[in-house]
């Protein structure tokens, strides 16, 4: 796409890769805003990760650490949250360093254990929030094995399962988490209610909005539309630096392209992926 609209502007010297990318990705963005693109929709299979209480725990009230015996934990369990003994309290696993443990909270801070000092305490260590992955914009549907999953509210959630005690091999409901901005990326999550304890899918059906196009990354949008409106930016662009009017007449001209070529490949997105219209026959 970058190639194309250098190309469609003569492959101007000031118009380099880095400059046309940012109109590529711009453009991608709000042309991607502006219909509902078949490709948007996308499924994702979410793998249930079962519990883990095998083993013990050596904890101390007041301390942030505790000892594993038994059981078998890696550094793939932090981020895990985990229930002691017959606490209701929960904890997030924050690192895992041979037979240590950190607890933490879902910030990364470290937490101290609130509870009774126990040598051998037992526990219960699951994974509550399953991400959706990049730019999700919006979740449309989940579905466990045969049934569709509602939506409830995570005040809700917490309200009526505040521990999350509540656990079976079906669930009923999901609820958004906090999102995961841990990193670069911002990632959706979900949890489900009751909490699932044994490896299973469950599956998604969500709206992906604008990542940044880059390599041979797949545009969402087609590239045509994309091209025209970024060769329009580049016009306007060089005008911008050059002050030569001839740029704002093929910028006029690239609009009108654009636009023609954008309202195209709307009308066959819908004839290939959208529900078929129909006419009522009235009249026989």
């Amino acid at each position: 796409m970058v190639d194309r609209a250098q190309e469609l502007c003569a492959g101007h010297t000031q118009l380099t890769d880095a400059v046309v990318g940012r109109f590529v990705n711009s453009r991608h963005r709000s042309l991607l805003e502006s219909k509902e693109w078949s490709r948007r929709k996308q499924e994702i299979l979410i793998v249930i990760v079962a519990d883990e209480s095998s083993g013990t725990l050596d904890v101390t009230n007041g301390a942030s650490t505790a000892t594993i015996t038994g059981g078998s934990w890696t550094s793939a369990d932090q981020g895990k949250y985990i229930r002691i003994g017959s606490d209701n309290e929960l904890y997030v696993v924050k690192t895992v360093s041979g037979s240590t443990v950190t607890f933490g909270d879902l910030n990364g801070s470290t937490v101290a254990y609130q509870g009774t000092t126990n040598t051998a305490a037992t526990y219960v260590m699951f994974k509550r929030f399953y991400s959706l992955g990049t730019a999700v914009e919006s979740i449309i549907s989940v579905v466990h094995n045969t049934t569709k999953l509602g939506e409830v509210s995570q005040e809700w959630l917490d309200a009526s399962d505040p521990a999350r005690t509540s656990t079976g091999t079906q669930a009923s409901g999901f609820a958004r988490g906090p999102r995961d901005m841990s990193s670069t990326s911002d990632l959706v999550q979900i949890e489900f209610t009751p909490r699932l304890t044994a490896a299973t899918v469950v599956r998604a059906i969500i709206k992906k909005g604008h990542t940044t196009l880059s390599g041979t990354t797949n545009p969402i949008v087609p590239s045509g539309p994309v091209e025209w409106f970024a060769a329009v930016d580049s016009a306007y662009f060089l005008f911008s630096k050059n002050g030569d009017e001839k740029w704002l007449t093929l910028a006029t001209k690239y609009t009108e392209e654009a636009e023609k070529c954008l309202e195209r490949e709307w009308l066959e997105d819908q004839k290939k992926f959208g529900l078929n219209s129909a006419i009522r026959d009235v009249g026989a």
